[in-house]
């Protein structure tokens, strides 16, 4: 007797690994630097995990401060990678202190590849005082990653 329970988290675990590694094979076979994936939430002083393929070995890291309201890029640094911690498929490095807001939104660019987000939120769940609705008034409650809240409370803008 074989349980359904177990079966379908398997076959879901196998299949997206079986995706990362055929992102990661592609990636490496062109040639160009390629970031399938980054660690997130990431605040300053932590450290990112970049996974993607051919990074060199001595890369350059670019990050990209974006205004969370606007989307535009504020401003630009270049950050090193850690000694040690760089091989063709992965790479750390250290999120710089940043004055004001630590949960900052960024793109990453290594070695001149195609910007990847880091920080962008990500909404796994909604529920409003309606089930799938929300009143005037009501409650919205949200789960995610990076999802960040400066105010005591927010103005939702909900779109069907």
């Amino acid at each position: 007797c074989i349980d359904d329970n177990i079966i379908i988290p398997v076959m879901a675990s196998f299949r997206m690994a079986t995706a990362l590694l055929l992102l990661t094979l592609s990636s490496a076979s062109t040639g160009n630097v390629v970031i399938d994936w980054a660690s997130s939430p990431l605040r300053e002083n932590e450290t990112a995990i970049l996974l993607g393929g051919a990074f060199p070995s001595s890369p350059s890291i670019q990050l990209y401060g974006v205004d969370p309201n606007t989307g535009s890029v504020g401003y630009s640094l270049s950050v090193s990678p850690m000694v040690g911690q760089t091989d063709d498929a992965s790479l750390k490095f250290s999120i710089p202190k940043m004055p004001g807001n630590s949960m900052i939104q960024w793109k990453v660019s290594v070695a001149g590849s195609q910007n990847y987000t880091i920080n962008a939120p990500n909404l796994w769940w909604a529920q409003g005082d309606l089930q799938s609705k929300a009143t005037p008034g009501g409650f919205l409650r949200v789960f995610g990653s990076c999802i960040y809240i400066e105010k005591d409370s927010v103005v939702v803008r909900l779109d069907e």
